[in-house]
Order: structure tokens, then sequence, then C-alpha cells
């Protein structure tokens, strides 16, 4: 999500973390983040899919595309700045395009007008020098700008 274009290749950027449009290029840094943390925890993950082998990063990824070609996610790697490494994973999801009247400043734009945030997972190891919602300022700066983020009331 480019901040001015919509542009779904771009990269968002915050004071500690990257979230880089999520490639098959993740999948080892996918699978090191999960496992190590799962080692430590077995119960960590058991109830969300976050990909602890490199088959089911594969998967994780592929199944992330295609939602994305669909049009309905944009699936991100998130990326601690400080070093490079690929700490977890998070997307927008249940994308909406509206369709706007004639007239409209929206009119004929593919913007995104609505989504969720989710599929948000990081790295136990990370939990010490980048809180969670920290992964999530560069996109809800992006969302919320645009007031495209909606929450569910089962989790407020």
């Amino acid at each position: 999500m480019d901040e001015t274009t919509g542009s779904e290749d771009a990269v968002l950027l915050g004071e500690h973390v990257r979230l880089e449009p999520l490639t098959p290029s993740h999948t080892d840094g996918l699978v090191a983040a999960a496992t190590a943390a799962a080692a430590a925890d077995p119960s960590l993950y058991q109830w969300s899919p976050v990909p602890q082998t490199k088959a089911d990063a594969t998967r994780y990824i592929e199944i992330a595309l295609a939602w994305r070609n669909a049009g309905t996610a944009v699936p991100f790697a998130i990326v601690r700045a400080q070093d490079g490494a690929v700490i977890g994973s998070t997307r927008f999801w249940n994308i909406e395009r509206w369709s706007w009247p004639q007239g409209n400043a929206q009119f004929g734009q593919r913007e995104i007008d609505a989504c969720e945030i989710g599929y948000t997972w990081l790295a136990s190891s990370s939990a010490p020098r980048v809180f969670m919602p920290t992964p999530c300022r560069p996109h809800s700066r992006w969302s919320i700008g645009r007031g495209a983020t909606r929450s569910s009331p089962k989790r407020l």
C-alpha cells in the first residue's frame, strides 16, 4: 500500500519494523521466526495459522498471494528494521472497494475503502524489543488516514 498511490507493492515503514509485501523470499525467515518461538512454548501458536515448517510456510505464502491476486488481501512480512530479520506476518484482509456514485470524488478509483487488519503474528523472541502493536502501526497509519479499517465488535 503506497500511501499516495494505493499500490500494493509498497513497503510500509515504522520506527522499529517495516512491512514488506509478502513473497516466497520470506519463506525461510517466517519458518525461523515461528519455529524458534514454538520450540520455547509449543502452545504459543496452537490456535493461529502460523507456518512452522518450510512446507507450511510455502503454503501459507501461496494462500496469502492467492488472496492478494483475488483482491481480497494485502499480505506483509514483518521485518525488524534494526537487522532485517523477518519476525512475523500481518495483512489487510476482507478488503472492500465500494461503487461510488458518479460525481463523488471516489468514483472510478480502485483504492481500498474498508478492510480488516489481521492474520498478525510475531516471533516471541521479538516481544522484548518490539511491542505487538508496533507491527500494526505502519498499516494502521495508512488505513486510518483513509478511514479504511473496521473492527468487529467481538474484538472490542
